[in-house]
């Protein structure tokens, strides 16, 4: 299964001025908001990460906005339930679904039945290199030698990191007769966003509309 390790190997990345993501996936909790900026090609690298607690809605959208610009993002995944339907009818208030299209997933589906091939994709490219995540804060800071643009923002984000790996450590995989799984939160304090993004991002289609 998907472990602390097996990501910890992979943790390789720093982050340049000149950085391009593919996609940003937005899970909204109840007093959190997690979004995941990632570039695709080769490789899945996961360059950055930001929570907002007590956020209210706007806020939450206009970083959204923020993220997309800075990074140069077309394309949101989205879990619809909950907060996430409220964020996307407010996020096409400002922005059109022409320039930045929303790919909204279907969470509770996608939990009971679409985790085992996210979980099992996940862990492929782990065991492989391909999932690649930005390095530790204290290896960040001797890989930075001049603050720039975002410095605070990116820095917060190398942390953001040590968290989806403690919440990876932190989650038991339940199967049943089905081959299906569940997530099991050991320690409730700790909670899944972060890994909900990283296996939201690999959803299947059939999951999005």
């Amino acid at each position: 299964m998907l472990s602390k390790e097996m990501l910890n190997k992979n943790r390789v990345l720093t982050m340049s001025t000149n950085r391009v993501c593919d996609e940003l996936v937005v899970n909204c909790g109840i007093k959190s908001t997690i979004m995941m900026a990632i570039r695709k090609g080769d490789t899945k690298d996961i360059l950055f990460i930001k929570e907002f607690k007590d956020a209210n809605l706007n806020e939450i959208t206009n970083n959204a906005i923020w993220i997309c610009r800075e990074f140069n993002i077309h394309k949101i995944l989205l879990d619809k339930f909950g907060t996430g339907q409220n964020f996307y009818y407010e996020f096409l208030t400002k922005i059109s679904d022409t320039d930045i299209k929303i790919w909204k997933i279907n969470g509770l589906e996608f939990n009971r039945d679409g985790i085992t091939d996210a979980l099992r994709e996940a862990e492929k490219d782990a065991e492989y290199g391909s999932l690649r995540l930005l390095q530790t804060p204290e290896c960040a800071c001797y890989s930075y030698r001049k603050t720039f643009l975002g410095y605070n923002e990116i820095m917060n984000s190398h942390a953001e990191t040590d968290k989806l790996l403690s919440e990876v450590e932190n989650i038991s995989f339940i199967g049943n007769t089905m081959g299906k799984y569940a997530l099991n939160i050991k320690n409730k304090e700790i909670g899944k966003l972060r890994l909900e993004c990283l296996l939201l991002s690999y959803s299947s289609p059939i999951f999005r509309e």
